[in-house]
């Protein structure tokens, strides 16, 4: 991932489980980037949002279809989404 600076890494905008890291993309803030955490490859899919995210996380469940990730964004409201099946929703 280029333009991506150690400086700008902290807990809201970088998440770990046992199958992918996700990153939100310090270029373009309103999308998450998905890796492989096996491969270290970017995942097909990624999250998108329309206005900036400010802060997510990744579940911590076993099964890797039933991975989830829950963001805030720049008007703090709070979404929910599958992360290789991205539909967005607001909780």
């Amino acid at each position: 991932m280029s333009g991506l600076r150690v400086e700008f890494l902290n807990k809201r905008h970088l998440s770990v489980s046992g199958d992918c890291l996700a990153l939100i993309d310090p270029m373009k803030p309103s999308i998450v980037r998905v890796f492989d955490i096996l491969t270290g490859k970017a995942s097909n899919t990624h999250i998108e949002h329309s206005t900036e995210i400010i802060e997510m996380d990744l579940n911590q469940i076993e099964m890797a279809s039933e991975r989830k990730m829950c963001f805030v964004d720049s008007n703090r409201d709070m979404f929910l989404t599958k992360v290789h099946k991205p539909e967005v929703q607001k909780i």
